[in-house]
C-alpha cells in the first residue's frame, strides 16, 4: 500500500472532481445525487458558493465504495510513479 500524504488519503470526490447532473445539481460524486447530498445548483447558486460546500463535503468524506475511471485517473497521480506515468503519457500525446 502506498504511503499517501494525509491530505490525499481516501476519496477525493468534491475536491479533485464533482458531479453536475442535467438539471445543474452539484454533488461530490455521481453515486451521491439525493437532495441531501447536493452541494448546490449551478442554475441558482454562484460557483463561489458551491465550491466551499464541496470542500466541506470532501473533508468529511469516508466513502470507499468505488474506483471510477475519473477517480482512478486523478488519484493515480498522487504517487510519484503515477505522476511520472501521467506526465509521460501527456508528453507522448
Amino acid at each position: 500500500m502506498p504511503r499517501w500524504p494525509v491530505e490525499c488519503r481516501g476519496c477525493q470526490a468534491g475536491r479533485s472532481f464533482f458531479n453536475v447532473d442535467h438539471r445543474g445539481h452539484v454533488s461530490k460524486c455521481v453515486e451521491f445525487r439525493a437532495p441531501e447530498d447536493r452541494a448546490g445548483d449551478f442554475l441558482q447558486d454562484a460557483p463561489s458558493a458551491v465550491v466551499p460546500r464541496l470542500r466541506d463535503i470532501q473533508a468529511s468524506n469516508t466513502c470507499r465504495a468505488c474506483w471510477y475511471g475519473s477517480r482512478g485517473e486523478v488519484e493515480g497521480l498522487y504517487t510519484l510513479r503515477g505522476f511520472l506515468g501521467g506526465v509521460t503519457a501527456l508528453v507522448r500525446a
